[in-house]
């Protein structure tokens, strides 16, 4: 798929392309107000997640977990992120999602406590708003996860990437091509669900199940 308007924030980007949290929403309100009916819109998150109070959150570059009071300032609210994207008029919205750890601090070792929670899990799925689902010509809307609430997402070093965005990455590039040389959503799904297990269990010895 080829897409008009692409935006790449990443740590170590420059001014406006460093995945700041005010750059992550100023790029999505942007989007919002950019995308009409028949786009689509993907957003692909792979980096720290965390879970407060029964609030879920999306460490950016400069989030500040020291504190409560760091964390809201810094940190990118989950629920302004669905709002923002509900209210979009895009026809299919995708989500990928490599984002698990309530704990950041502890990264991703073997001994470290940090699975996906169930809250945490409901709180990073993106929905349609009740409006969008009543109405004529509903959105589509597809999540995509690294792994399965009570299980880690592991990286990859051979890669530098988290397993699951390995396995995303050959996918699109070929590796989830159906039998007419398509990548689908379906197709896409599956090639996941077979890679990202068995990679996870020959190199870690775990399980990871997107």
């Amino acid at each position: 798929a080829k897409f008009d308007t692409v935006y790449v924030l990443t740590e170590q980007g420059q001014g406006r392309e460093q995945a700041r949290s005010t750059y992550i929403l100023e790029r999505l309100d942007q989007l919002a107000k950019e995308i009409g009916p028949g786009d689509t819109f993907l957003f692909y998150f792979a980096g720290h997640g965390m879970e407060k109070e029964g609030q879920t959150y999306l460490l950016a570059a400069d989030a500040d977990i020291a504190t409560e009071r760091g964390l809201k300032h810094t940190a990118v609210p989950m629920a302004e992120i669905k709002q923002i994207i509900a209210g979009m008029k895009a026809s299919c919205v995708v989500c990928f999602m490599d984002a698990c750890r309530n704990d950041p601090t502890s990264g991703r070792a073997a001994g470290a406590d940090n699975k996906l929670s169930p809250t945490m899990a409901r709180g990073l799925v993106l929905r349609a708003n009740e409006k969008s689902r009543k109405g004529p010509g509903a959105p589509l809307y597809v999540n995509f996860f690294a792994c399965s609430p009570g299980e880690r997402s592991w990286d990859d070093a051979a890669s530098k990437h988290g397993f699951f965005t390995s396995a995303v990455l050959k996918g699109l590039d070929g590796g989830a091509a159906d039998s007419q040389g398509r990548v689908t959503l379906s197709s896409l799904e599956s090639y996941l669900a077979k890679q990202v297990p068995a990679a996870v269990d020959r190199v870690m010895g775990a399980k990871q199940i997107p």
